[in-house]
């Protein structure tokens, strides 16, 4: 780019920038008070012009050392900047720009089509912005969701351009019928939008601090986060007219206290109120039929909200952390067409609220309340229960199936499962209150039931069939005893673990004795060690002693499923010490073995080495096997075959792999994300996927001897 001293008349010390910003050339740093975008066919006039300008003006040719190859990546554009006082900088080569831009001019020729790119290439670093169309007009996005125009904090049009106008500061269409931005620092008690504004665009009043806002009876449509961070905003009003409110319209507008809709919506999307902290009152339209995901999240001060009739669906976590306290399920309701993984009607959009009674319309032609509780018409599953009680939670008789998230996160201390029940999906996660459950004699499964529930100390287990199903008890760290009546014709315990009535399968450890113990021994006579025995949440100096009864490690839970996990899954990784009278397994060093020596399974994550030298017997890597943070180098002389996901170390910065390497599963993490590796030597007849194998790893030069492009 050339800049010239102005030697020109008229202008006390103006400076002229030519609009002639060549290929590979741009400044280190901009510093930036007006941003002038060119304006002609061929990118603009020749010269533009400042006013205004500091006397000291910057004389630079093209060879000139101030106009720089730039380290930012800003892309070139018909675009002049004037300088800002001291100590005002702009960092555009950082992922976070500042808004310092005072003013944007637009020019007698730049349309809505061409803005996007003009300000892209003028501005910006292309990598860290995406294009979003609204409609007619392109706006550009950072990677915080703010729009271009956010950091302006005035706009002025040139009268001959025949798409824009800017009214006190204020970008609108030429016609008046669109709202592109009102200027983040304008503030005030209230601003009237123009007669006329059919359309408010994308963040066109974002972090805009009015405290009331008037929308003329013409407006149509308010596009996303319209009025996003909008914290002195106390009402809002939406016309008879306004049909279209879009995703986040009034998010974080944290002094928010009532909105009146007049408008025919059907639709209130995802996030539009959510983080409204001092939402109080929202009357919903008649006309509504669906609430979005996150809608109404986090408005704590909503107390109550009349669900209208005619609506069909409620998006998930739409109530979260809202204090709404009862709501009626209107008998519209079906799920606006969806169905859960069990085909009933979805209610995970109630899940979460902080103190809530549903009820059910009892014209509802599929559903019911009972006792604080939605059930299926039938009464055999239950969809939604309260989750503000203390106390005791009595789920109703005729209860057969209890759905995904029914008592999320509930408050109850204790629950009395009904003897009906057959089936527990995740429906108590996050109950921390809750202490003691008993599982009934005719349960089969309880998938992922009760999940961080971090107050739960004692299982009780009366059923003989029950399976305990994709971590039952996960990240209960307090339990401490499962306990088995002796008539239990299924299940034993030992020490608090829960076993087979025959003492050969080893089913669980309770997670909070497990977790202040240093080592752990399998009962003698255990036979097989199922998934997920092992709490997930291990000391890495845990230690555990697996005697020589003890066949198979990661067989799946249910009986008869010959389906196996990874032994190291199932272990932890913690380290391991077998009975040397073991037929079927054997240990080094902590690691597990195939008796053999030829499979490794297991590489304790406590070893501190920063060497592995994997035993000269070993030909097949197992899945999950390794992973290390404080591996450097690998070596496998004889290994013929690694396994899916069977290496993860991240600080490898060597692999010495055998000759004999025959075979590398997909995604085996052999080298993958190992960021210092060096040369690899894998042997030519190998089969090795090498995009999924060398992900990532910076220093790799060759690979099956080929080099490695950057």
């Amino acid at each position: 780019m050339a800049i010239r001293r102005n030697e020109a008349k008229g202008t006390d010390g103006a400076l002229k920038i030519s609009t002639a910003l060549e290929k590979g050339k741009a400044f280190k740093r901009c510093e930036i008070a007006v941003c002038v975008v060119g304006l002609s066919a061929a990118f603009g006039v020749d010269v533009v012009a400042f006013d205004g300008v500091p006397t000291e003006s910057v004389a630079a040719s093209q060879a000139d050392s101030n106009v720089a190859t730039p380290q930012d990546g800003i892309q070139r554009g018909s675009v002049a900047f004037e300088k800002m006082g001291l100590g005002e900088d702009t960092r555009i080569a950082t992922r976070k720009i500042a808004p310092v831009y005072r003013k944007l001019i637009i020019g007698k020729d730049l349309s809505p089509e061409k803005i996007a790119s003009q300000l892209r290439s003028a501005l910006f670093q292309s990598p860290q912005y995406r294009r979003n169309t609204l409609g007619d007009t392109s706006v550009i996005v950072n990677d915080e969701g703010k729009t271009v125009w956010s950091f302006f904090d005035e706009f002025e049009v040139e009268p001959e351009n025949p798409y824009f106008k800017a009214e006190d500061g204020v970008l609108l269409s030429k016609d008046g019928k669109t709202l592109y931005r009102c200027p983040a620092k304008k503030r005030g008690a209230t601003y009237k939008v123009p007669d006329g504004v059919e359309v408010v665009e994308e963040k066109a009043f974002a972090y805009c601090g009015f405290e009331r806002i008037e929308l003329p009876e013409s407006l149509r449509t308010i596009k996303k986060r319209a009025f996003f961070g909008c914290d002195a905003l106390k009402s809002a009003t939406l016309p008879a007219n306004v049909a279209t409110l879009g995703v986040g319209a009034f998010e974080k507008c944290g002094a928010l206290s009532s909105v009146e809709i007049l408008g025919p919506l059907n639709v209130i999307d995802g996030k539009t109120f959510e983080n409204c902290v001092a939402l109080s009152s929202v009357d919903l339209p008649k006309t509504l039929k669906t609430i979005g995901s996150n809608a109404f999240a986090n408005c704590g001060a909503l107390s109550t909200l009349d669900l209208p009739e005619g609506l069909r669906g409620v998006g998930p976590g739409a109530f979260s952390g809202c204090g709404v306290k009862k709501m009626r399920l209107p008998a519209s309701f079906d799920g606006a067409g969806r169905s859960s993984s069990s085909g009933h009607i979805p209610l995970s959009g109630f899940k979460g609220a902080l103190a809530f009674e549903l009820e059910v319309d009892p014209n509802h032609p599929k559903l019911v309340s009972r006792g604080g509780c939605v059930l299926t018409r039938d009464g055999k599953t239950l969809l939604w229960g309260p989750t503000n009680g203390e106390g005791e939670l009595v789920v109703p008789e005729g209860v057969e199936a209890i759905e995904d998230d029914a008592f999320y996160r509930g408050r109850f201390s204790s629950v009395k499962l009904p003897e009906s029940l057959r089936k527990i999906d995740g429906a108590f996660y996050g109950c921390d209150a809750l202490t003691k459950v008993s599982i009934p004699q005719r349960v089969e499964t309880v998938w992922g039931a009760f999940r961080n529930c971090d107050s739960l100390r004692e299982v009780e287990i009366l059923s003989s069939t029950v399976e305990l199903e994709n971590g039952a008890f996960e990240h209960c760290d307090r339990l401490e005893a499962f306990e088995v009546p002796a008539s239990n014709a299924g299940f034993s315990t030992v020490d608090g673990a829960l076993l087979s009535k025959d003492g050969k399968t080893f089913y669980a450890a309770p997670s909070g004795k497990a977790a202040t113990l240093k080592t752990f021994a399998i009962p003698n006579g255990v036979e097989r060690i199922v998934a997920g025995a092992l709490p997930s949440e291990l000391s890495e100096s845990f230690r555990l002693t697996i005697p020589a009864s003890v066949k198979e490690i990661g067989v799946g839970w249910r009986r008869g499923d010959v389906q196996t996990t990874s032994a190291a899954q199932t272990l932890r990784r913690c380290a391991g010490e077998v009975s040397p009278e073991n037929a079927y397994f054997s240990s080094v060093d902590g690691a597990l073995l195939s008796k053999d020596g030829k499979t490794f399974y297991c590489y304790p994550a406590a070893a501190r080495a920063t060497t592995l030298r994997i035993p000269e017997t070993v030909e097949t890597l197992a899945s999950f096997s390794i992973d290390s943070k404080h591996l450097v180098k690998i070596v496998a002389p004889s290994v013929r075959v690694v396994k899916e996901r069977a290496v993860e170390a991240w600080s490898v910065e060597s692999v010495e792999l055998s000759e004999k390497l025959e075979f590398v599963w997909t995604n085996s993490f052999l080298i993958r994300n190992a960021i210092g590796v060096g040369p690899v030597k894998i042997p030519n007849d190998a089969k090795v996927e090498r995009a999924k194998n060398a992900y990532a790893c910076a220093r790799l030069e060759r690979f099956n001897g080929e080099p490695v492009e950057p």
